[in-house]
């Protein structure tokens, strides 16, 4: 047989000895869509179940998603019954998962503009769920205009992921923050107006992707800072936004810019009844 290193002798001797009920994590996602029903209780009809899963089974010890027959067999070979359990369901209306699920090759903003109650908050939670279930052991960004406004996503992505997702969280005058199971760190700060002496919270940050919530009431400087933070990310770092459709002169001269340059920004409108 071929000799085996010291290296391989000790990671064998400690995936014995780990507690494989607690090395996996189940981080999968599924999204339902909802059509909207004025006849039904409440009003709406689920539809077809999407078939494909987010995320996986987590090795917290390899720090990588594994298939499940492996989770199965590291159960196996302790003695443990493995349970899998549900993939987490998640409602959706049909314009969210529209938007959720577009892709395209060098988009740097996609907006969207709706009204009140028509879903934009929980579409940016999901929207910053889902990257973290595709970045694990990078950092993204959620964006508000006051730090009223970005708990108010904080909120919306705790009332959605199971705590078994969450290694640790943090509260602070400087940002909140949640460290997901996948070694994937959300970072939450307000955009308000930057100091000569201090500049905004947004700055020295390093994000795979960002969200902001009511980009209408960021203010420029803040919205360049959050541009800037996907450097490491390239082409592949977007920045998703909803707003309701007020807002002062430099909120009006960003529309159009965006308009000026489809290649690069793209605007979505909701209806109050697609929700």
């Amino acid at each position: 047989p071929v000799p085996r290193s010291a290296e391989s002798e000790l990671l064998d001797e400690a995936l014995r000895l780990v507690d494989v009920r607690r090395r996996f994590v189940d981080l999968r996602l599924r999204l339902r869509v909802w059509d909207r029903d004025d006849a039904a209780t409440p009003r709406g009809r689920p539809t077809d179940l999407v078939s494909r899963v987010y995320g996986g089974w987590w090795d917290r010890f390899t720090g990588a998603y594994v298939d499940e027959a492996d989770a199965a067999d590291a159960h196996a070979a302790m003695g443990v019954e493995f349970a899998p359990g549900d993939v987490l369901e998640v409602s959706v209306h049909r314009r969210q998962f529209d938007a959720l699920t577009r892709r395209r090759k060098g988009l740097a903003r996609r907006l969207v503009i709706a009204g009140p109650g028509t879903g934009k908050t929980e579409y940016l939670a999901l929207t910053a769920i889902l990257l973290i279930l595709r970045r694990p052991h990078l950092s993204s960004g959620v964006v508000g205009a006051t730090q009223e406004r970005f708990l108010t996503v904080w909120h919306s992505v705790l009332k959605i992921v199971p705590s078994a997702w969450i290694a640790s969280t943090k509260q602070g005058t400087g940002g909140h923050w949640l460290h997901f199971a996948n070694g994937h760190r959300l970072e939450f700060v307000s955009g308000k107006m930057p100091t000569k002496k201090t500049g905004t919270a947004i700055q020295g940050r390093t994000w795979c992707g960002a969200v902001i919530d009511e980009t209408q009431n960021v203010d420029e400087d803040a919205q360049r800072d959050v541009d800037e933070r996907g450097r490491q990310a390239g082409v592949a770092y977007c920045v998703t936004e909803v707003a309701t459709n007020h807002g002062g002169g430099d909120w009006e001269i960003r529309k159009e810019w965006y308009k000026a340059r489809p290649d690069a920004h793209e605007i979505i409108r909701w209806h109050p009844f697609d929700n």
